[in-house]
């Protein structure tokens, strides 16, 4: 059996329900245009699929930027600040949870806007 295996059979399912599954395609944590990310621009590209990049807007810059503008298909989630856990130990991982103080999250996150705000999507 494939790693594909179980999509394959529950897409398979779908279908025979008479329902389209939506699917997109994510790199996660991404700063730059790493091999990896280039293949899956290309990967969307070929295949006319968007793509989603979870960006970790501390950690990104230009590079990326002007790499993504060349993909009309890609396009940018913002994935938290630095994507750093705050959370106390024991917890589970949380960048934004209410152990930090409002006004640090909230001016965190007005700089990811700005700092995305010139990538496509």
């Amino acid at each position: 059996m494939s790693d594909w295996d179980a999509l394959d059979r529950e897409i398979w399912y779908w279908a025979e329900a008479g329902r389209t599954a939506t699917l997109w395609w994510r790199d996660d944590d991404a700063t730059w245009p790493s091999p990896e990310v280039r293949r899956l621009l290309s990967l969307g590209a070929s295949a006319e699929v968007p793509v989603a990049l979870a960006v970790v807007p501390r950690d990104t810059g230009p590079d990326l930027r002007d790499h993504l503008l060349r993909h009309p298909l890609a396009s940018v989630l913002v994935h938290g600040f630095g994507h750093v856990n705050h959370a106390p130990d024991g917890e589970p991982q949380d960048e934004y949870g209410p152990h930090r103080p409002r006004d640090v999250r909230l001016r965190e996150l007005a700089e990811s806007r700005r700092r995305l705000e010139d990538f496509p999507g």
